[in-house]
């Protein structure tokens, strides 16, 4: 079983990239880039391309679309305030050609492509079914380099939790929190390894980031974090 899914569906201007990081999340992503007029594509690290979440019940209504139970679905969603207007539906009653439209964006898939799709997010659906619903954790195989760095990662997260631990006793505890921009450049259960925009990388233990972000190694994105692990991390942005 693969821990995280990645597939591009790549045309003569628009790209489709189906991800999903993890399969404890109830959730995929599609995100779509086209050609500039230089003849390069977007690069979502520079914040080019448009990426929209789906969620399990969603993607069971893209399948039903995928196994020609439904012609056309349409739908909107709303992320800081702006809302993306969705629509995946059949070119014609052939069934051969799937268009995936959200503003500025649309992806053609021809049968054979749109077949894939099926296979992949049924696929996809059916493991976070069994994994990201359930309450049991998940135990994932990782390489040497990995188990190492988060063996060293709790040792330095419990060093940080016990001078947190002492901060609260004594009432110093500051519980505010700061924006901060960067890209993710690895991943363990506990924590994230952030590129700043100085170029510096630090260690950020998940339970201090109080937003969401995209397990992407792609784009740059903004973390909420506390201020007391920034300050201990000496970042200042």
């Amino acid at each position: 079983m693969a821990k995280s899914h990645r597939y591009k569906f790549w045309g003569q201007n628009i790209a489709l990239i189906i991800y999903s990081s993890s399969v404890e999340d109830p959730y995929i992503f599609m995100q779509w880039i086209k050609r500039k007029k230089d003849n390069s594509w977007e690069k979502p690290k520079n914040k080019e391309g448009r990426y929209i979440k789906f969620s399990l019940d969603e993607i069971v209504i893209i399948l039903k679309i995928l196994k020609q139970e439904r012609y056309e679905w349409s739908t909107y969603h709303i992320f800081n305030g702006e809302k993306t207007d969705i629509l995946i539906n059949w070119e014609d009653k052939t069934y051969e050609r799937l268009w995936l439209k959200i503003p500025e964006y649309a992806k053609v898939l021809e049968s054979a492509n749109a077949e894939v799709l099926q296979l992949l997010l049924n696929h996809i659906l059916l493991e976070k079914i069994e994994y990201a619903t359930s309450y049991k954790k998940i135990e994932l195989r990782e390489n040497e380099q990995v188990i190492n760095e988060n063996i060293n990662f709790e040792d330095k997260e419990h060093n940080l939790s016990e001078k947190l631990e002492h901060n609260n006793n004594i009432n110093h505890f500051n519980n505010s929190k700061n924006k901060i921009n960067g890209t993710i450049k690895k991943e363990t259960d506990k924590a994230i390894l952030i590129i700043l925009n100085s170029g510096n990388e630090k260690w950020i233990p998940k339970s201090t980031v109080h937003n969401d972000f995209l397990h992407n190694q792609d784009i740059v994105q903004e973390f909420i974090i506390d201020n007391w692990v920034l300050e201990k991390n000496d970042i200042n942005q």
